[in-house]
């Protein structure tokens, strides 16, 4: 079937992960591809009360989304912008400037060492909030998996923010290629605008390109 199989792994490699200030849980599936190309980061402890947490789409090869796991939280502790508190800004300038590294000699070599190893881990991303029931079925669970998944980013944020009960004022900055969402002390709001095909900026896009 391609790059997909007749059946899904689903198979899971979960982690509980405490810091100072808060505990998350992550889990990563491969499912239906035929092998796991993504990765991700859950930094509880980054830099002092500051977590970072991300997710790597492989989109056809692990290789990029591994290296973007291993190297991509130092690229924003480093940037100037992290430094000085301006952390929006240092995520897009931290994605430009790891974007262009992809293209040197040295990553290249460095990618195409990951591609022949291997993927080592089954890494991935997910979340949950708070105890789950041992005896709840795997179709209620899978269920309550798909609900979530067709939700509105802001919207799972914001119940995760309710989850963890934290009364210390917060702040989260995110940072996405699509689509996405932040939430500033439990406020969501939209980030970026979402792709649409009939959306006036995107055939004005695909008019200039032809």
């Amino acid at each position: 079937m391609g790059v997909y199989m007749s059946k899904p792994v689903k198979d899971k490699e979960s982690s509980d992960l405490n810091g100072k200030l808060l505990k998350c849980g992550a889990s990563s599936m491969q499912g239906w591809r035929v092998s796991q190309e993504d990765a991700h980061n859950c930094c509880v402890e980054f830099d002092g009360d500051i977590s970072l947490f991300a997710v790597y789409d492989g989109h056809g090869g692990h290789e990029v989304a591994e290296y973007a796991s291993s190297h991509l939280p130092n690229v924003i502790k480093q940037n100037e912008a992290y430094k000085s508190g301006d952390y929006q800004k240092a995520l897009i300038d931290s994605f430009l400037d790891f974007d262009a590294t992809l293209k040197t000699e040295a990553v290249m070599t460095e990618l195409q060492k990951i591609a022949k190893e291997g993927k080592k881990t089954k890494d991935g991303a997910g979340g949950d909030c708070g105890e789950t029931d041992d005896e709840e079925d795997e179709e209620t669970a899978v269920a309550k998996l798909r609900e979530e998944a067709n939700m509105p980013l802001a919207e799972v944020i914001a119940i995760a923010a309710r989850c963890s009960g934290s009364s210390k004022d917060s702040e989260v900055s995110s940072s996405s290629s699509g689509p996405s969402s932040s939430l500033t002390n439990g406020s969501s709001e939209e980030s970026s605008t979402s792709s649409k095909p009939d959306s006036e900026n995107q055939r004005s896009s695909k008019t200039d390109r032809g």
